[in-house]
């Protein structure tokens, strides 16, 4: 049995909402049924989570977001919601989520980016290995960086945004783990890296790399007409 697990309780600041609503309503472009629309982009992580066979999906929310709250309860009333009361950071928030999954394997994804190619979530859940997704960047400092073994079938190291970056492969926030998951994260885990860190010195974590422009996350204000821009030109390939 696989469990989703979506983090969604920053304030996205970045985003330039502060914090009147979150970015993770904010839409992109979809396709839904043969048909162009527009959906929150945790609309679009959810549905991309059950369309891949999680029995359960569980949402990390802050407790004050009343919208997202909302948006939830109306729309995908079968989700379980955790709040994470203090912001102790994107580690944390996961180990508070993954706390409702124990004991199962975890399809992780941030509620503020996708990976546009829907059948992906879907390949991560029959493959069952523990998986980072990753693409190449120019700047890999504003990444999480992610180096391989010499084949290229193994990821052996990670960083968080590192000022001298270890290597040019970017980590999107789409991940499949295996359901010992807690084995690696406490409450105290700041960064998800820390975590990721220790499993890859233990066991096989097997990496995917997907085209830059797949990777849909809604970041910087300044960036995020570029993103829209993206999403409407993936789909319409779909829908027209």
């Amino acid at each position: 049995m696989v469990f989703g697990l979506v983090t969604a309780a920053g304030l996205g600041t970045r985003s330039g909402l502060d914090g009147r609503m979150r970015k993770e309503l904010l839409p992109l472009y979809d396709a839904v049924e043969g048909k162009l629309v527009l959906r929150p982009v945790l609309d679009m992580v959810i549905r991309r989570l059950e369309n891949a066979g999680c029995q359960k999906v569980v949402v990390v929310v802050d407790p004050s977001d009343r919208m997202t709250i909302s948006y939830l309860e109306t729309n995908f009333p079968a989700c379980d919601l955790v709040f994470q009361e203090t912001k102790l950071g994107y580690g944390n928030a996961v180990y508070l989520g993954s706390r409702k999954c124990s004991g199962h394997d975890v399809l992780l994804n941030a509620g503020d980016g996708i990976v546009a190619m829907e059948t992906y979530y879907r390949e991560l859940v029959v493959s069952g290995e523990s998986t980072l997704t990753l693409f190449e960047v120019d700047n890999p400092s504003s990444y999480g960086n992610a180096v391989l073994s010499q084949d290229g079938k193994r990821v052996i190291s990670v960083s968080e945004k590192p000022a001298i970056p270890i290597s040019n492969l970017a980590i999107a926030a789409t991940y499949y783990f295996k359901k010992n998951l807690l084995n690696y994260i406490s409450a105290e885990s700041k960064e998800l890296t820390e975590s990721i860190q220790k499993m890859v010195s233990k066991e096989s974590v097997i990496p995917k790399i997907i085209p830059k422009d797949t990777w849909l996350s809604i970041g910087k204000k300044e960036n995020y007409h570029k993103i829209l821009t993206r999403s409407y030109e993936m789909v319409k390939k779909l829908v027209i």
